[in-house]
């Protein structure tokens, strides 16, 4: 399997990538870069159908690709896709959460279901699949630790973050301004 990848910027030979949301757009656009830096690919959509022809393109550029089937808005069909994800490929190593949702009208008129719909998407959706991949690739020792709460820490950065985070909530300030106006400092 050849690597078109030209410029040489980094190998994802042997690596396995997941890109939520592949039926088109971004995530067709990012899942064929990986491809092309040699990564092997995991497509998803709500409908396997709708994936058939991407399949085909990263195929045909030597990479092996497999579809299946997500919606980001339900726990159980992210846990059955990355089990027959990880069961496919063996291991996971590259998530893209790239599934979203946008409800196209006046912040006025979002009603309470558009914006759920928005969070059940973009926020909770997002947050679950990495989880479920995290899960995975932990098990193997192999990345996301530090993003999980793993004891590993970069104590001087977390230190300073933290001493100056406890200052400004005793301070009364509003958490976003003390994060601003302590991280400028």
């Amino acid at each position: 399997m050849s690597n078109d990848n030209k410029d040489g910027l980094f190998d994802l030979s042997g690596r396995v990538a997941i890109v939520t949301g592949t039926s088109r757009g971004l995530g067709q656009y990012m899942a064929r870069a990986l491809a092309k830096a040699g990564a092997d690919l995991v497509l998803t959509s709500r409908t396997r159908e709708s994936l058939r022809a991407f399949e085909a393109e990263v195929t045909g550029l030597g990479r092996r690709a497999v579809s299946l089937e997500l919606d980001v808005r339900n726990q159980e069909s992210i846990e059955r896709m990355a089990a027959e994800a990880e069961k496919a490929f063996g291991h996971l190593d590259i998530l893209v959460n790239n599934a979203g949702c946008n409800v196209r009208k006046p912040a006025l008129d979002v009603t309470w279901d558009d914006w759920n719909l928005i969070l059940d998407t973009n926020l909770r959706g997002s947050f679950f699949a990495a989880q479920a991949v995290a899960r995975r690739m932990i098990a193997r020792g192999y990345g996301a630790g530090s993003l999980w709460g793993e004891p590993r820490r970069d104590s001087a950065v977390d230190d300073e973050f933290g001493r100056r985070l406890g200052q400004a909530r005793r301070d009364g300030e509003l958490f976003g301004a003390g994060l601003v106006s302590h991280g400028t400092e």
